[in-house]
């Protein structure tokens, strides 16, 4: 298997799709920003040789100090190349790990987490959500290879993000070999040529607000 992360490019059938504010106003609700978005992405197989995914995503939104917004909802992808994923909800809490409380539900093959306080939020508010996957790869036939090919934090936002980065955690068996670039092109490719400890590739992007929308 060759597992690729890319750290820039364009939206592909895996993704981890827009947020909006879940608010109270009619026509302000997209009127914020994100300051970070950080994905944290651990990649192994089962004993199936099936793909595994576990996923950490810290979203730190900066919502006006009006009364406009209750949270945000984040999209995430249950059918991947026409196959379930077992998509599982693990948390969703603060930095601190309080919980959020959330609702969902689930339409097309994508499921809509709604975030929402009972009352107003304020300034920065961090989201952090964790969930597992499981056939996150498929087969491409230009290379020969099954790949991870994933987005990050998807492509059609409304807000613009300060700053965005993801980090890859190759299990054991994936991460015989590692090669890549640096970011903003960052790959990473592992073969299991033999036992080897974990490997682990990272992208980022950081540029004037307004530029970040979308990183795969």
């Amino acid at each position: 298997m060759v597992a690729t992360f890319v750290g820039a490019g364009a939206s592909t059938s895996a993704s981890a799709a827009p947020a909006h504010a879940h608010a109270a106003s009619p026509t302000t609700v997209d009127d914020f920003t994100f300051a970070s978005f950080d994905g944290d992405y651990r990649l192994s197989r089962d004993a199936q040789g099936h793909s595994t995914l576990t996923t950490v995503e810290t979203l730190v939104a900066r919502f006006p100090q009006t009364d406009q917004n209750h949270g945000i909802r984040r999209e995430l992808v249950e059918d991947f190349d026409g196959h379930p994923t077992g998509l599982e909800v693990v948390s969703v809490t603060d930095q601190n790990g309080a919980p959020r409380g959330y609702t969902s539900d689930s339409s097309n093959g994508v499921r809509t987490l709604t975030i929402a306080a009972g009352h107003f939020v304020h300034g920065d508010q961090t989201y952090v959500i964790t969930y597992r996957q499981t056939n996150v790869t498929r087969y491409f036939p230009d290379t020969g290879n099954d790949e991870f090919y994933w987005d990050t934090n998807g492509t059609a936002w409304a807000q613009p993000f300060d700053r965005v980065t993801a980090t890859v955690h190759l299990g054991p068996g994936l991460a015989g070999a590692l090669q890549g670039r640096r970011p903003p092109t960052a790959a990473c490719r592992a073969r299991p040529r033999r036992p080897a400890s974990s490997g682990r590739a990272t992208g980022s992007g950081s540029r004037p607000r307004g530029s970040v929308r979308g990183r795969t």
